[in-house]
Formats: C-alpha cells, structure tokens, sequence
C-alpha cells in the first residue's frame, strides 16, 4: 500500500487518537491515552546504502497511538495499537504506511506474578533494519533480528509472544518459567537477505534470594530456530547463571554467564552433516531513575537468528539517558551497537557491525503539547564492503501532543 492511498487511514488515525480522551469510561479502572505526533524528517542516506549509492530524504511524518489501559491492585492490562506514516514529496516510492500493536498483562500476587507480551509489526524494511536509540525491551533482553539490509525495497511482519511466570515457594526459593514464540516473514523472499524464519524458545529457573535485595538464578532454556535456508534452521541448548539486585524500586542491575549448544540440521542438498557449536553467553546493566535523571545502559552476547536466514552470534550494547533541567524541558541522547558474525563455521555470512546514536530536546509548550527535535547518526559495515562504510545522518522534529497527560 503506498502513502498516497493511505488518506482515510491517516483521517482514521487521528480520529482515534484525538478522540481517545472522549471515550466513555465504563469502569473506574479503565483510561484511554492517545498521543499524536506531527512532523518533520531528513535523512541524508535512508536506506544506509553504501557511498554513491545514498538515497536522501526529507517529508512529513504522523505518529499516531492509543493506549487502552486497566489497572486494579493485582493486575494491569495494556493495548497499544500505534501507525507510523511518511511521506516525502521528492521521493514518493520512499512513503511508507507502518503498523503496530503492543499488549501487556500482569498479574501479581504476594508468591506470583504471571505476565503476557505480544507485540506485532508490519513495516518497511528501511524501519525494521534500522533499530534505533529507543529501549524496545527490558533489560538484558536481547531483542534482534535485524540484518541490516534496507537497501531491497520490501516490507516486514513480526508477530512475538512472551508469557511467564514466576512463583515463590518458599521465602528463599522461586521458580521461574517461561516461553516465546517469533514468526517473520517478508513480502518478498531474497535468500541471504531477507528470509522468513521462525524462533521458538522455552526456559525453567530456579531463584535463590540470597539477600533483601538480591536473586541468584539458574536458568536451563531450549530453543528452535526454523530458518527457510537449507542446513541453517537449528536447535539449541543453554544454562544460564543471572545475579540481579534490586536496591530500590528505582534502581535494578543484573549480570548474566552462560553457555549455549546450537546443533545445526544436515543439508539435504549438499549432504554435509550439520555442525555442533559451543557459544558463551554474557550480560551486564543497569536501569536507574534518581531525581532528575533516567539512565538505561545494558550489554549482551547472545545467539540467535536474524532475517538474513542465518544463525549469528550478536555482541549488543545499549545506552539510554534523559535529564529533566526545568520542568518544562528535557533532553535525551541514546546508542546502539551491534556486532553480528556466524556461528557455524562453513558459512556465507558476513560480519555485520552497526550502530547508532541520537541527542536531543523536549519542550513542553503546554502541559499536553510538547516540541521534541533531535539528530541522529548511523553507521554501518560489512566484511564484505572493504573501505565502503556505509553512513547516515538525519534530523527529525515534531509537535506531540497528548491530551490526558498529567505529568
């Protein structure tokens, strides 16, 4: 669908979100928050492409979601239906018409908590594999995915199910168990670029509270990467050691060791049996929130599968800050990197180093409309690309509004 017919769903979109804060109200418990934002994008290579080949880029863009949210002493409920829209009069093939939807359950009990997390996405590939700055899950959680490979016009779906639960059987000891389930697929296949694949995943621990404040957890997880490139679908196997402490409700760290065993599949059409690799696990971070400041920093190795149709070992780290100097104004700056290389030994892969970075401002005009504007910067290599390194720089500004915010 390009941005061009997409008038009624732009209409539509603001309707909801404008018209979020009128809806009636049936229980005591329950609230509707829209937010709105109107703006302006540049961006100097759009599909981080190599030198001589950038695609520059500068138009409109609306952002627009509702948040339905229900919340009682025990249990919270979230659903965040949300569309992304552009459109850039000097490039029109570049417009793009994005979707997306969160839902978050919890459940909380004084010995459980039971959660349940789905997210979904349908979206251009110049979003999907570009990550930005943005914290999109907690800490430690690895995330990914992405390849990097934006250049191929095409378009994305994600769907992702995340339910756990925890139960504290005795005062020292908890149990933990979990599951997720992530199915890609793309428009248009490009075996080695773009490939569906599908990422299933169970895990049991084991919590030793060995402080007020502090949990020790052994974990064992057993995972299925279903990959739509022969002898690259694998399963996998790992223990995991995590220390989290918790020396406020503010302020939570965590530290991960582990080790994982991916035993790939044999390829029927070459006849190779498929390779077994041992890979370390590892994570540290922080999440903290004094006074004035917010700071996010996290770092992990992990593996997993990726949309390039490969199972890669990925080096991650995240940076997130923001200060609040008045209460009318605040600014923020945030990092990414990643460094993506193969697990199997005889692969096509090639290394994949990225990163990104933002800083920038809020204004709060009023309390329900706020100015927000930052620049950005994106790099991005593979070992394929000797002395090509692809680069991007961007601005973006835009006019937020949110009619029930209270802060």
């Amino acid at each position: 669908m390009s941005c061009r017919n997409t008038r009624p769903y732009v209409a539509l979109a603001a309707a909801v979100t404008l018209g979020g804060s009128a809806l009636p109200v049936t229980a005591a418990d329950w609230e509707a928050n829209p937010k709105l934002a109107l703006g302006y994008l540049y961006d100097s290579n759009y599909r981080l492409t190599p030198p001589d080949t950038e695609i520059e880029v500068s138009g409109g863009v609306l952002d627009a979601q509702l948040e339905l949210r229900a919340a009682n002493p025990l249990t919270t409920f979230s659903l965040i239906p949300r569309v992304r829209l552009t459109e850039f009069p000097d490039d029109p093939e570049e417009d793009s018409d994005d979707y997306y939807g969160t839902l978050d359950w919890e459940h909380r009990t004084q010995v459980l908590r039971a959660q349940l997390r789905a997210d979904y996405a349908q979206e251009t590939v110049a979003t999907s594999e570009q990550p930005s700055t943005d914290i999109d899950s907690g800490l430690g959680e690895t995330g990914g995915g992405d390849a990097g490979i934006a250049a191929i016009r095409n378009r994305r779906e994600l769907a992702r199910i995340r339910p756990s639960f925890s139960y504290d059987f005795s005062p020292r000891h908890r149990l933990d168990l979990g599951a997720t389930a992530t199915d890609v697929t793309f428009d248009d296949k490009v075996p080695g670029l773009q490939t569906d694949y599908r990422d299933y995943g169970v895990d049991v621990g084991f919590g030793f509270v060995t402080s007020q404040r502090s949990t020790v957890t052994v974990s064992a997880l057993a995972a299925r990467y279903d990959v739509e490139i022969e002898g690259n679908s694998a399963d996998a196997y790992a223990l995991e050691l995590d220390w989290t402490t918790s020396a406020t409700e503010l302020m939570e760290t965590f530290l991960r060791v582990g080790a994982q065993q991916t035993i790939f599949e044999d390829n029927e059409l070459t006849g190779e049996p498929g390779e077994e690799v041992t890979s370390w696990l590892a994570g540290a971070g922080v999440r903290r929130s004094v006074k004035l400041t917010e700071l996010f920093f996290d770092v992990t190795h992990s593996v997993g599968p990726t949309s390039s149709g490969f199972v890669v070992q990925r080096d991650q780290v995240r940076f997130r800050w923001t200060r609040l100097f008045t209460p009318r104004f605040s600014m923020f700056s945030g990092v990414r990197g990643t460094h993506d290389d193969a697990v199997a030994e005889d692969t096509a892969f090639a290394a994949r180093s990225y990163a990104t970075a933002d800083v920038g401002m809020e204004w709060r005009i009023l309390q329900q409309l706020s100015l927000v504007a930052a620049i950005d910067y994106t790099w991005q290599d593979f070992d394929t690309q000797a002395s090509r390194d692809s680069e991007s720089g961007g601005a973006r500004i835009s006019f937020v509004y949110e009619p029930r915010r209270r802060d």
